[in-house]
């Protein structure tokens, strides 16, 4: 079994911030979840007549991917389009956990996550797994580092492109500014406000 070498301290910060950064991104996640259960209650309307007057258009046929799934040990492929690290990760990760060679539940569930994080070049989900092993944590390459930090950017920018959501404003706000903000919010939401009281009158009269 392979037990990889204590991981330096920049490799450990490293996985201490993306860690933060990913819970960070789940609890504003979580958050904007509620928040736009409210924002649609509050302007379930309006939402209404966007949907009526905005038809959505047919999403494009997406075709089937065909994805190999490993068979046994020595039948995992490699994939050369990622660092070289994910696929040494993820063999050791088989050999302690494949269903062909292991019993145990909890470890066979390590290996099915461990598969699609490789399918995905998922390098952080390959690395908590490991941990969760106790296989330790492996010497990162610089090319690695360089990947954990696009990921922590990642997750900033995406916590920052949740903030500027309707939803997350309105959430964050209304209370302070109820008036003000929903005119802003319709604003936002490109309402024209005399053709959406034509089309609540006619709602209502057909009601």
């Amino acid at each position: 079994m392979a037990t990889y070498i204590v991981a330096s301290k920049r490799t450990k910060k490293l996985m201490l911030q993306v860690q933060y950064a990913t819970l960070d991104l789940q609890e504003v996640l979580e958050i904007f979840e509620e928040y736009r259960k409210i924002f649609e209650f509050e302007f379930q309307r309006e939402l209404q007549y966007l949907s009526h007057v905005n038809k959505p258009k047919p999403l494009p046929n997406i075709p089937n991917i065909k994805r190999v799934k490993p068979t046994g040990e020595n039948k995992i492929p490699d994939r050369p389009d990622i660092p070289k690290e994910i696929n040494k990760i993820y063999r050791d990760i088989a050999k302690i956990s494949h269903p062909d060679i292991c019993h145990n539940e909890d470890k066979i569930s390590a290996f099915k996550r461990a598969s699609n994080a490789h399918i995905e070049g998922d390098l952080l989900e390959l690395l908590l797994i490991c941990d969760e092993l106790n296989l330790g944590m492996p010497e990162l390459s610089e090319e690695t580092q360089a990947i954990i930090l696009q990921h922590i950017n990642k997750c900033n920018d995406k916590i920052h492109n949740v903030k500027q959501r309707a939803a997350w404003v309105w959430g964050e706000n209304h209370q302070d500014n109820y008036l003000e903000l929903r005119d802003k919010m319709l604003d936002a939401l490109k309402v024209d406000k005399n053709k959406f009281n034509e089309w609540l009158n006619a709602q209502h009269q057909s009601g």
